[in-house]
């Protein structure tokens, strides 16, 4: 069997130990001592699994230490490797705090632990009468062993140059000092899985460097790392902002939220992020000068927008002057729209760019579970020196057919459609693009399969 880190793991094992249980049945305490010791002499040392059978040697005694509490409710459990023919011995020994021995006391006779089973042993551990124990009940069971689903973790390896973030520190404040130190060229900040980070606002507001918040990949059984954050803007010539592996929490109803800030942003992307259950946009730009505002890339890869309402596009680019976002990519990503409007819902607003502009929608899936007659993509490259759209294997479902479309062109230079699918018996108002051929499976079997 060849084991991939995170996955469920499913192992058959087998025990050749059993299960020593000391118990004390007294019901009034002692105070002359403070802690008991149970020392456990056997002979066994270990198992031979080509001999399939325990090695017997010299006797060895383990020792086993418990606050007394006066002797009530003294129980003490020892796993022990199990056989018929060898037996073990039992001595309490009664201590003071410092671990002084005041008094000891044996079973007057040796025990048996067997593999899977139990041995109890229930015994008046104050009998100060008695030299040796011999008031004393013994009861061999059987072991209730369960199958356990096992979750193996994989170790929290931080990549290198990354600033981990520990669940007990504010994520806002290392973001800050970041920021502020003059050292760092760039911050990039790495958050366990299965956690919950928040960024207060205006933290991301005014940002001057390239960052990067990445995420654990989650281990099997747990969850993205999750953060709550506010309005982001920038200033300056950035390389990169970018996100993966999280699950993107916007406290307000815009994630980019532009005025007047001037930048030259590489590259803006999202990576194997979830959004759910979120009313905004992306992107909204309310800039008033031409140019200053720019954008070399988009992408959005492996990402899924769950639950989204919206009512201007995701992606919002400025119509009142040239604040252009030259190149796109959305790349296996899946948009649902539990209500997506009447008007555009995903990307609109290029009429005003100038220079050459791409489109790439590569492997995603689009989905519409209200019916409403939106258009997820308004492209009119009216401006642009090219205009270039290619939509290939992705797949279009929705609730009610005839209504929306897909892709409304206008102004293109060159369109390419290819290995497209809709579910079955789905039809648009409009495709734009060549019709994709209808696929086997229905809109409630396409949710279905994505557990939505």
């Amino acid at each position: 069997m060849v084991y991939k880190p995170g996955d469920p793991l499913r192992l058959a094992l087998k025990t050749r130990t059993g299960k020593l249980r000391l118990r004390s049945m007294d019901v009034k305490p002692d105070k002359s001592y403070a802690l008991v010791r149970a020392r456990i002499t056997t002979p066994i040392s270990s198992y031979s699994v080509a001999d399939a059978a325990p090695i017997v040697g010299e006797q060895t005694s383990y020792e086993y230490v418990k606050e007394a509490s006066g002797g009530i409710g003294y129980s003490q459990e020892v796993n022990l490797i199990g056989s018929e023919t060898e037996k073990i011995k039992v001595t309490i020994e009664y201590l003071d705090n410092d671990s002084t021995v005041l008094n000891s006391k044996e079973f007057d006779e040796t025990f048996t632990v067997l593999p899977n089973q139990q041995t109890d042993v229930e015994f008046m551990l104050n009998d100060a009468e008695a030299p040796v124990i011999v008031d004393y009940k013994v009861t061999i069971g059987q072991l209730n062993w369960r199958e356990n689903d096992i979750f193996p973790s994989v170790k929290l390896s931080v990549p290198e140059g990354y600033r981990y973030v520990d669940p007990s520190e504010n994520l806002g404040d290392v973001f800050k000092e970041m920021m502020a130190d003059a050292s760092l060229d760039k911050i990039q900040i790495f958050l366990k899985a299965n956690t919950d980070y928040t960024i207060a606002d205006k933290v991301l507001e005014g940002c001057v460097k390239p960052f990067i918040i990445k995420g654990q990949t989650p281990n099997y059984g747990q969850k993205e790392a999750t953060v709550t954050f506010h309005n982001i803007s920038m200033n300056g010539n950035i390389d990169f902002i970018r996100f993966e592996n999280i699950e993107m929490k916007p406290a307000k109803d815009r994630i980019f939220n532009l005025r007047s800030e001037e930048f030259h942003v590489g590259e803006i992307s999202f990576k194997n992020c979830i959004i759910n259950n979120w009313s905004g946009t992306i992107w909204t730009s309310n800039v008033s000068k031409d140019n200053v505002q720019i954008v070399d890339i988009v992408k959005m890869d492996g990402c899924q927008l769950i639950n989204l309402t919206t009512s201007n596009p995701l992606w919002n680019v400025s119509t009142r002057k040239v604040a252009p976002i030259n190149n796109w990519e959305f790349t296996n990503t899946l948009f649902h729209g539990r209500n997506f409007g009447t008007k555009t819902a995903i990307l609109g607003g290029l009429s005003k760019t100038t220079c050459d502009i791409t489109v790439l929608v590569d492997g995603c899936t689009f989905i519409d579970a209200r019916g409403t007659d939106c258009i997820f993509f308004d492209i009119d490259g009216a401006s642009a020196k090219s205009t270039s759209v290619t939509v290939r294997n992705s797949t279009v479902a929705g609730v009610k057919s005839g209504v929306g479309t897909w892709f409304q062109l206008g102004t293109t230079t060159s369109v390419s459609s290819t290995g497209n699918t809709r579910a079955k018996g789905y039809e648009m108002k409009a495709w734009g693009v060549d019709t994709p051929s209808e696929g086997s499976q229905t809109y409630e079997e396409i949710l279905s399969q994505l557990n939505l």
